[in-house]
């Protein structure tokens, strides 16, 4: 007979009354259940009995609508419309051919014309700027389109999916948070978790290294590779993922985004990929978009008229580079091909694993090739380095570049190629990423495959963008985008689903209307007419300075129907119809929060968007371990300063007592053999490290390290450096330069240690400490 126990319960004594049920439980197993109050609310009640057949069932799991498939969406970085082999490219990607192969190609897809702005908008199927990214989200200002603060109106992918009963999973770069939420202390709503993704393994930059990339599972850093590169271990940790996922959930649809930082800087790829190169590109970048575009027409990929726009005056023909130049420029796009092959070759092992578990047939893949054209900011021939010439002055000679051509690479350098490239892998367009205005910054290949679903191939020639993508997934999953998401009233959706043209090569395209800006280069798309204004500045130019305002820029007027390559202006042929489409321009941009227009790219605005973070004249960290996004820590770069820490040691003290930056550009300040030693590296090249040691060692035992750096004042300015232990000073030297920004955008100041890529090799594994660091205090000096 059951026993019943009644007593009063408050929520103090549900702890005692579970002990009690426990013990009652044991005694009399024809107790079925006890059931204790979960809310969070006091409750007064009591505690009886229940039968097995009384027993309230658990609610119902959430489910995915029947026939929901799989979706697995890829996103690569900074690769032209012509690049891979897929779109006619001369980099093979043979993954990517099989996929298009069972699917379809479409050759008119469109997207931002940079990063993050491309990803927003990739994330909610809304504009870009109407969900605040209308600019890289670090070189965000207040305005409302270019905070990088994605809406709550505006609910993700991942978020809409999860609560449609799929998993959700992201792999690679996140480039949609403010620089300023990128550390421990958060805000974490704008990360990969805030944003519906159950699961997240990646990077939270532009770019990473991909030797000793700066990686994040969930929110939390994890430690960089032991070995390999970025790529592998992303489709590494993504079959395990999925392998788990399926173990758990047999059949439960997810949704995987996966987004590759390949090929955006640094050009990196394992060694015996670039040797699978060299010599593939000694015909050079003139006759390489040749064939390029030869096998564009001849895939049937652009019409055959399609006029092949020429190259810009200001990047030498390949004819007139000397033979030192040639061998520099070879080198650079060997390096690119074999970073976009060996990520293609990592992808494929993904695909494999999905067919190998049977999943194959329902699982939708959606394959963009590049969130923006190719980029044009290596320079004339490539850098090594190209942050630091920007930024730090760094100066790289043809002998230089000749002598370090082996490096390039590899993890010595964080390199770009030169624009001779730029424009053959953005065949058949002009111009390159951050140019809204021309379809070599907007036009990428997209490939589409889903087996059960998709029987027909070919081609798709629809106006297409990036905005189409989350209402096409929806659609696809029998979804109806929500009116309103954890409460809030979503905006309307920008995009149009692209699964009417899946069986229909020649359907009317839906998505006719379409404005484009980045950093002041204007577009709209209006039923085959663009409309696109003339940048006041071309990467390439000598002089890169304009004082023209976006407002005044002149227009252009193509008619891409029968000019697929925006070759033939006709502005001055049909002056109504590009009044029109200004106008229309102007009515998006206001619905759009595309206003202020701003066209600056400088340090100017960098330090405009450095503001929003954090200043003190004081920066404490209580001991070994810390790491602090660079953006977040301590401003010691072209300054004065102090390094104050407060330290036990051993007798023989080696490691790192504070680090901030990386070999291609960042502060050391260790101690070798007991001696405390100050390095500042203003490059990765040889001679350009400026090394400060003490003539005395560190004492055994309590005591206080601290190293000062007087500034001669200036941009980049050199100064002198200063050791002292315990008030006494024990070194002084001469610093020859500094820097003004850190080339490597996952960079931290880091405590103890020296996180992800070193400032130096004069220590080795992370170069821990082997004291003790009780706090270090960072004064800030002028």
């Amino acid at each position: 007979m059951p026993i019943d126990i009644s007593l009063p319960v408050t929520r103090r004594q549900n702890r005692f009354a579970s002990a009690l049920c426990v013990l009652a439980l044991a005694a009399a197993p024809a107790v079925a259940q006890t059931v204790l109050p979960r809310s969070a609310e006091p409750f007064v009640g009591t505690i009886g009995t229940t039968h097995a057949d009384s027993t309230p069932a658990f609610p119902a799991p959430v489910t995915a609508p029947v026939g929901a498939p799989n979706v697995v969406l890829v996103l690569t970085d900074d690769v032209g419309f012509g690049a891979a082999s897929t779109f006619g490219g001369s980099i093979p990607t043979p993954h990517l051919d099989q996929l298009a192969e069972e699917g379809l190609r479409f050759n008119r897809f469109h997207t931002t014309a940079m990063c993050s702005p491309t990803r927003a908008s990739l994330l909610t199927g809304r504009n870009h700027h109407a969900v605040g990214n209308g600019i890289v989200a670090n070189l965000s200002t207040g305005f409302p389109g270019y905070n990088n603060l994605m809406p709550r109106s505006a609910a993700s992918i991942a978020e809409v999916l999860r609560q449609h009963g799929y998993n959700t999973a992201m792999f690679g770069k996140h480039h949609n948070a403010p620089e300023a939420h990128v550390s421990a202390a958060g805000p974490f709503d704008m990360w990969p978790t805030g944003l519906g993704f159950e699961y997240f393994f990646g990077f939270m930059a532009a770019e990473t290294n991909q030797f000793t990339p700066a990686l994040y599972r969930g929110i939390t850093p994890v430690p960089t590779l032991e070995e390999g590169v970025l790529d592998k271990a992303l489709a590494d940790d993504a079959i395990h993922w999925l392998r788990n996922q399926q173990a758990a959930a047999p059949g439960k649809p997810f949704f995987m985004y996966y987004a590759t930082g390949t090929a955006h800087a640094p050009l990196q790829a394992p060694a015996d990929w670039i040797a699978k190169f060299k010599g593939k590109f000694a015909g050079g970048y003139d006759r390489m978009r040749e064939e390029i575009v030869a096998r564009q027409k001849k895939m049937g990929l652009i019409p055959a008229d399609t006029v092949n726009t020429p190259r810009p005056e200001e990047i030498a023909a390949w004819d007139a580079l000397t033979p030192e130049q040639k061998k520099i420029n070879e080198r650079f796009m060997e390096v690119y091909a074999a970073m976009l092959a060996y990520q293609d070759e990592q992808v494929g092992r993904l695909f494999a694993e999905i067919g190998r578990m049977g999943l194959r047939d329902d699982t939708l893949v959606i394959f963009i090739e590049g969130d923006n054209g190719a980029a044009a900011e290596g320079g004339m021939h490539g850098s090594m380095n190209p942050m630091s010439n920007f930024a730090n002055g760094t100066q790289e000679s043809e002998a230089t570049l000749l002598a370090n051509l082996g490096r390039i690479g590899g993890p010595e350098a964080v390199a770009q190629y030169g624009y001779g490239w730029t424009w053959a892998t953005n065949a058949p367009f002009r111009l390159a990423k951050q140019y809204a205005s021309h379809l070599g910054g907007t036009r990428n290949g997209m490939v589409v495959s889903w087996p059960r679903r998709i029987t027909a191939r070919g081609i798709r020639p629809q106006f297409s963008h990036v905005t189409d993508i989350a209402p096409t997934i929806y659609e696809a999953a029998g979804i109806t985008a929500p009116d309103t998401v954890n409460g809030v009233e979503q905006q309307p959706m920008d995009g149009s689903s692209l699964l009417y043209a899946f069986d229909k090569a020649d359907a009317a395209e839906r998505h006719d209307t379409q404005y484009f800006e980045m950093m002041g280069n204007q577009a709209i798309y209006h039923q085959g007419w663009l409309a696109s204004t003339t940048p006041a500045i071309v990467p390439w130019a000598r002089d890169r300075r304009s004082d023209t305002l976006p407002s005044e820029y002149p227009w252009e007027l193509y008619d891409l129907r029968a000019d697929f390559s925006q070759a033939r202006d006709l502005a001055a042929q049909q002056p109504q119809q590009l009044a029109r489409m200004k106008a229309q321009f102007l009515e998006e941009a206001r619905r759009n929060q595309v206003l202020p227009l701003d066209n600056r790219l400088s340090m100017e605005r960098f330090l405009a968007a450095a503001s929003q973070h954090r200043k003190a004249d004081r920066y404490t960290y209580w001991g070994a371990g810390v790491s602090v996004p660079a953006v977040s820590a301590a401003p010691i770069l072209n300054r004065s300063f102090t390094v104050s820490a407060e330290l036990e040691a051993p007798a023989q003290a080696q490691g790192v007592v504070l680090a901030l930056g990386s070999r291609f550009g960042g502060w050391s300040f260790f101690v070798q053999d007991g001696t405390p030693v100050a390095l500042m590296a203003a490059s990765q090249l040889d001679g350009d490290q400026s090394r400060v040691a003490a003539s005395g060692t560190l004492p055994a035992g309590k005591s206080v390290l601290r190293y000062q750096f007087v500034s001669d004042g200036g941009v980049n300015a050199g100064g002198e450096m200063r050791i002292s232990v315990d008030g006494r000073e024990i070194g002084r030297g001469r610093i020859a330069r500094t820097i003004s920004k850190l080339p490597e955008m996952t960079d931290t100041l880091d405590i103890g240690f020296d996180a992800d890529t070193p400032v130096t090799a004069e220590y080795r594994d992370g170069g821990r400490f082997n004291g003790t660091l009780s706090r270090v205090d960072v004064n800030i000096d002028s």
